[in-house]
């Protein structure tokens, strides 16, 4: 995908880097000089300009994009400006970073495709992590809505994954499972590596030191961690 990234803050440069690694074409903007100077060796393109000047912004292939991220948090008004002119200009699709209750309205307003507010995401993601047993690892896909990844419940080995109940009783789907491979290396050390099983069904059989990897509400994990 060829995606626009327009802020490169923390959160922003993190985000272009992040797509550049995963093969994306990336195309950066910033007004700071040393901010695009910090990621230019790292995305396809970068480009220190003002995003709210329309003459500027046209000069990047906006509506050839697929995707625009806005991810200026701290200037609303350069926030608005952007989006409004990233509209203007027909973008495809527009993701726009809001840093509190009132700039989401306001983005709202807008219609973009997504609104994201990293702090909260964060918050909302510790807080869960809080309230689950530490060895359970938290993906958020969207408002308590997750990938998890747990160490099997002692009351669930010895069952198959159909009689966990784990989609009637929780909401959780398995989507993988992951299992302890013991070796002894050429020392004579014990070592375990988890290692994924490569196909999964409602007949496979849980065992002591297994970890699930399940998708589903939070809400359903919460009431799954009961059974730890």
């Amino acid at each position: 995908m060829k995606i626009i990234v327009i802020g490169l803050g923390y959160y922003g440069k993190s985000v272009a880097e992040r797509l550049s690694e995963a093969g994306h074409e990336v195309i950066c903007v910033d007004n700071r000089m040393s901010n695009i100077e910090a990621i230019k060796d790292s995305v396809s393109a970068a480009f220190a300009f003002d995003a709210t000047d329309m003459n500027a912004l046209s000069s990047i292939p906006v509506k050839e994009a697929d995707l625009c991220i806005v991810t200026i948090g701290e200037d609303l008004g350069a926030s608005v400006r952007t989006i409004a002119l990233l509209k203007k200009l027909g973008a495809r699709h527009i993701f726009a970073r809001a840093s509190d209750p009132v700039h989401h309205l306001i983005v709202d307003a807008f219609n973009v495709d997504r609104i994201i507010m990293p702090e909260d995401d964060s918050a909302r993601d510790f807080v869960a992590q809080m309230q689950l047993v530490p060895s359970v690892k938290t993906f958020s896909v969207a408002k308590g809505v997750g990938v998890y990844r747990f160490p099997v419940p002692v009351s669930l080995v010895g069952k198959s994954i159909g009689d966990t109940a784990l989609q009637s009783k929780y909401g959780l789907s398995a989507i993988a499972l992951v299992r302890a491979d013991k070796s002894v290396n050429d020392i004579g050390i014990s070592t375990k590596d988890m290692v994924p099983e490569d196909d999964i069904s409602s007949d496979t059989v849980l065992n002591e030191g297994d970890e699930l990897v399940c998708y589903g509400p939070e809400k359903g994990l919460l009431k799954l961690n009961g059974l730890f």
